[in-house]
C-alpha cells in the first residue's frame, strides 16, 4: 500500500484488455473454474458490462489488501464513474478517495471552488470549462455560474478524468 494506492491497484487491474482478462481471473483470484467460466459467459455476451475486469480488480484487490478495502475501492470507483451518489461514502471511502482527488470545502462560488481545487487554472478557464459544458456536480452538467453543491459530499467533475470531492454545509 506504501507503493501503490488500493485504488491504483484496482484501476491497474480493471483496466486489462479484454483478451488477457479470462487468463488472469484464473490465475491471479480464487475462484472456481465453474464460476469464472459463468463470468466468461456473462463477459463474452455484454463485453461492455466489463464483468471480468470488475470481477478480477475485486477479488485481487480482497486478497491483497483485505475484503473491507476492495469494497471500499468499488464504491468510490462507482461514486467517481457514475454510478453511486458521493453521500453513500463513508469516512474510510473518503479517506481512501483523499490519495487520488482534491477534498475541499465548498467556497460560496463554483467558479472559486473549481480554481481552489486545480480544476481551473484561473477564474477565466473555470468559467470557459463552465459555458462549454464541461463541468458537472453529482453527474448533473452544470448549466452556469450560479449552480450550488448540495449538502454534504458532491462529486465536482471537469471532463472525463478530472474530479474534486466538495464539502458542504
Amino acid at each position: 500500500e506504501n507503493k501503490t494506492s488500493v485504488y491504483q491497484f484496482y484501476q491497474f487491474w480493471f483496466n486489462v484488455d479484454d483478451d488477457s482478462v479470462g487468463d488472469y481471473l484464473k490465475v491471479f483470484t480464487e475462484l472456481d473454474k465453474d464460476k469464472i467460466g459463468k463470468i466468461m459467459r456473462e463477459f463474452e455476451a455484454d463485453k461492455s458490462g466489463r464483468l471480468a475486469q470488475k470481477t478480477l480488480a475485486y477479488e485481487v484487490t480482497k486478497i491483497v489488501h483485505g475484503e473491507n478495502r476492495a469494497k471500499s475501492v468499488v464504491k468510490v470507483t462507482e461514486v467517481l464513474f457514475g454510478s453511486a451518489d458521493a453521500n453513500d461514502l463513508n469516512q474510510s471511502d473518503v479517506d481512501l478517495l483523499a490519495d487520488e482527488i482534491p477534498i475541499l470545502e465548498a467556497s460560496g462560488s463554483l467558479i472559486k471552488t473549481l480554481v481552489e481545487s486545480n480544476l481551473a487554472s484561473s477564474n477565466s478557464e473555470a468559467t470557459r470549462f463552465i459555458s462549454e459544458g464541461s463541468v458537472s456536480i453529482n453527474g448533473r452538467k452544470v448549466g452556469g455560474t450560479e449552480d450550488t453543491f448540495e449538502s454534504g459530499y458532491s462529486l465536482l467533475r471537469r471532463g472525463k478524468n478530472s474530479f474534486a470531492l466538495v464539502k458542504s454545509q
